[in-house]
């Protein structure tokens, strides 16, 4: 175990300012491949390709697929933001004359745009020995689109973290883009990454409130309602930094853990997180924590780096977790102890746990509430800290809602119709929660017609998914696995993070060798 997460200690520079280039598509010189289109493709898990097509146009594709008669990916740009966020674009094989992947002649223009999460996924890539991931840590989970009256827009990435049958979750996920057409809306789930996906349920929560309101999720996946929405007057995060002109605004500016060497050995370098001061809500005894958040590539990748250190006996974990609910319990805790952002109120001079924000994934970002007790609380600002491990949470915005919740009705839909892309009908699998699941490989997809009915005179209507499943990731299994290191991951409070935090050292140290390589 020792060896396989350490491996990053030895820097190939070579190999890390070409993967650095590889990851990110801002690059201006380029190789044509030998093979044919559809070969070149799926010889090997390309990140970013270019097309040269018959009429002397090129386009850019991340991370391509062959689908029937076309290769279809998405659009690479811009590099910092997910891939399940970019609009997928396919072109006729027949079209392209030939297939180029970038040179590497450039790697000092990237470096010098790249953000902190593609940056640590690029290098700690590069250091592993060859072991090569996927998903390059870009997202993980089956994720849904709704049809906003135009064209279909990513509304959810589900269950994230459920990765394996004994841990299976359900999430609720908001669906602002939702537009219901002819009494109905249209729903696709996709897989598009190197996994195999398995939804046993899916349905709308249809939620009528008044104008103004929006709903969003707690921990639990209890709905709340919240009306206006007031920002900190001070948010510092834990390093000092004045970081209120990222999270004051739902802006996509998100604050991040900053990028430097952290001390394993000091329980302060394993954390990270802001603290914000909110104005004291007159004559109110409860308010809600309002977070709008993702996850960045750097938490899927670690997640890919652990199951992988399991090597053979991977399979026979994942057989752990369905088998004892003892140990599948434990692997849930591990997950919101390790990557939740946990919620506390300064109140009698100590900070307070109220609650904890779970992992959303980084496909997009996400609303999450905490409930807050604000009863007795002294007069003046109303401080609360949110803190992780470093570099597990994008921050964009962090509000408060005070007082009591505005009213609002719940209203349970399922799918009429849920057919794939080839003519299946998977309707009985993803109806109900019963165990019989749908699965489903990269590639594959399926549409879901989901009745709604007419809105009510005088409210507005916001929907949400509820969806149950989890997902299985393909990871490479070498070498040999320690299980009491393992074990420790999972069972020691910390102990991930401390990994984690040294790989993140690794990549630190890998970025100054990338750039001299460059130079």
């Amino acid at each position: 175990m020792s060896a396989l997460l350490r491996r990053g200690s030895r820097v190939h520079r070579t190999i890390a300012a070409l993967l650095i280039v590889l990851y990110l598509p801002a690059c201006s010189s380029w190789t044509t491949l030998p093979a044919a289109p559809a070969q070149a493709v799926s010889a090997k898990h390309r990140n970013v390709v270019r097309l040269l097509l018959r009429d002397s146009t090129t386009v850019q594709l991340a991370h391509p697929l062959v689908e029937g008669d076309s290769l279809v990916g998405r659009v690479p740009d811009p590099a910092s933001v997910p891939d399940s966020l970019r609009p997928r674009r396919a072109v006729a094989i027949a079209d392209v004359t030939a297939v180029q992947v970038p040179s590497l002649t450039t790697t000092s223009t990237v470096l010098a745009g790249v953000g902190v999460a593609a940056l640590l996924v690029a290098v700690i890539a590069a250091t592993s020995d060859g072991i090569s991931f996927g998903s390059t840590g870009q997202a993980s989970c089956p994720v849904v689109y709704a049809w906003d009256g135009r064209g279909w827009v990513l509304q959810s990435g589900t269950f994230a973290g459920a990765i394996a049958e004994g841990v299976a979750r359900t999430d609720v996920t908001a669906m602002p883009q939702a537009v219901a057409t002819g009494g109905r809306l249209r729903l696709e789930v996709r897989n598009e990454l190197e996994e195999t996906d398995h939804l046993d349920a899916l349905s709308v929560l249809a939620v009528d409130h008044a104008p103004g309101v929006t709903i969003a999720p707690d921990a639990g996946g209890a709905l709340h309602a919240v009306g206006v929405l007031a920002a900190p007057a001070i948010a510092r995060d834990l390093r000092g930094r004045d970081v209120l002109a990222q999270v004051a605004a739902l802006d996509g500016r998100a604050w991040e853990s900053a990028l430097v060497p952290r001390d394993t050995a000091r329980p302060e370098d394993l954390r990270d997180g802001i603290e914000l001061a909110f104005a004291h809500p007159a004559n109110a005894g409860t308010a809600h924590l309002v977070v709008d958040a993702r996850n960045p590539s750097w938490v899927p990748f670690l997640l890919e780096r652990a199951l992988a250190a399991h090597a053979g006996a991977l399979d026979a974990w994942y057989d752990s977790l369905r088998l004892s609910p003892r140990a599948a319990e434990a692997y849930r805790q591990a997950v919101v102890r390790e990557a939740g952002l946990r919620v506390l109120l300064w109140r009698d001079g100590r900070w307070q746990a109220q609650g904890v924000v779970l992992d959303p994934g980084p496909e997009l970002t996400r609303r999450q509430v905490v409930p807050l007790d604000l009863a007795g609380l002294a007069t003046g600002p109303v401080r609360v800290r949110l803190e992780s491990a470093p570099s597990f949470w994008l921050l964009d915005r962090v509000a408060l809602a005070a007082g009591p919740e505005p009213a609002f009705t719940v209203r349970e839909l399922g799918p009429a119709a849920a057919v794939t892309a080839d003519g299946r009908d998977v309707l009985t699998l993803v109806a109900a929660a019963d165990g019989r699941d749908w699965a489903f490989e990269q590639g594959e997809r399926a549409a879901l017609d989901v009745p709604v009915p007419a809105v009510p005179a005088g409210v507005e209507r916001s929907y949400l998914v509820r969806a149950a499943g989890w997902y299985r990731l393909r990871v490479p299994l070498r070498g040999d696995a320690d299980y009491a290191a393992l074990e420790r991951l999972l069972a020691e409070p910390g102990a991930f993070t401390r990994w984690a935090v040294g790989l993140g050292n690794t990549a630190f140290a890998g970025r100054r060798v990338a750039t001299a390589a460059s130079r």
